[in-house]
């Protein structure tokens, strides 16, 4: 009993891993990116896979895979004004020198 469930599972793995491997080959041919916009793309990826919603990340406007800091809600207590304050006071402090 206890080998047929260890079969069963390891099955089960090795078919989620081929399938997870032709995942992303079938999402480039259904959704195909152009190079000019790839980094766009990544970082939209990394924001879904990596970020949590009560993350901010703060980013270049111009260059969006320029992450200058993250902003984590959950730490701490405040009402909500006091944890976006945390947020406009990072981004106030991360911001790029200003040119002019």
């Amino acid at each position: 009993m206890v080998q047929s469930r260890i079969g069963r599972f390891l099955f089960t793995a090795a078919a989620l891993l081929l399938l997870g491997g032709f995942q992303g080959a079938f999402a480039d041919d259904l959704f195909p990116v152009s190079p000019d916009l790839q980094h766009r793309v990544n970082f939209w990826i990394k924001v879904f896979s990596k970020y949590g919603r009560d993350q901010v990340i703060i980013h270049d406007t111009d260059h969006m895979n320029v992450i200058y800091d993250v902003v984590d809600l959950t730490e701490g207590t405040g009402t909500r004004r006091s944890r976006f304050g945390r947020v406009d006071a990072a981004r106030k402090e991360s911001a790029p020198p200003s040119s002019g």
